[in-house]
């Protein structure tokens, strides 16, 4: 931060609290942004920040970054936004194409939703359809994202469920792989087996296997703390 004054962040936050839910808001922090160029941002009071979050990693690149400002530009002049769930367009057609070809295995298939939550939700039943099992294996300490499906996943805040109950069944939260929780002396292998122990514990005692449709894992916790689980 290179300066602090903030008349005018707060005047506006004041009056957005009388329109905006507050349960739609984290409270980080007294910032109104009025523009940002890379890692920069500067509120309507002058200040500057450098910006740790990228808006939630959405902004990878950096704020308007030159590249992205022209396709944007160039991409609204010609069309907006047009479903492609009822018209076909080129950009949904070489980005469903990239996106195809930049994941792991073959014969990949993009389908685009609207949020990670929305994605998460959609693994739940793609997961069901495909394998007409109802089971879900999640994580403790997991955030999956805040619709009913995906709070349902996650396992991160008492907070997130508090009055929600029942979630959706038949989903089940086993430890997560945690680095930083090692006992005296303990390798990162006996680690890896003593969480895949704890693991395999529903599936001995209550949880058919083949009744599982499919185990999702963070390869990072974001959420839970930027804990990544063991390679193995």
């Amino acid at each position: 931060m290179i300066s602090q004054n903030h008349r005018l962040d707060q005047q506006l936050i004041e009056r957005e609290d009388h329109y905006m839910a507050t349960a739609a808001r984290i409270n980080y922090y007294d910032l109104v942004i009025d523009h940002a160029h890379g890692a920069l941002l500067t509120d309507v009071d002058g200040n500057q920040y450098i910006d740790l979050l990228a808006s939630a990693s959405a902004i990878n690149v950096g704020h308007t970054h030159p590249r992205v400002v022209k396709a944007i530009q160039e991409q609204a002049a010609k069309l907006i936004h047009y479903t492609p769930a009822y018209f076909h367009h080129q950009p949904e057609q070489r980005l469903a194409e990239r996106l195809a070809k930049s994941a792991p295995g073959t014969d990949n298939e993009v389908v685009f939703g609207n949020s990670g939550s929305d994605a998460n939700d959609a693994i739940i039943k793609f997961a069901r359809a495909y394998t007409n099992r109802q089971y879900i294996v999640a994580y403790t300490d997991a955030y999956y994202g805040s619709t009913y499906g995906s709070m349902s996943l996650s396992g991160v805040s008492l907070n997130m469920v508090r009055k929600m109950g029942p979630l959706l069944p038949g989903i089940v939260h086993v430890p997560y792989p945690d680095c930083y929780r090692t006992l005296p002396h303990e390798t990162e292998h006996e680690l890896a087996l003593r969480y895949f122990e704890a693991f395999k514990v529903p599936f001995d005692s209550y949880l058919p296997a083949e009744e599982t449709a499919c185990v999702i894992i963070e390869p990072i916790q974001g959420d839970g703390g930027i804990r990544k689980a063991p390679a193995e």
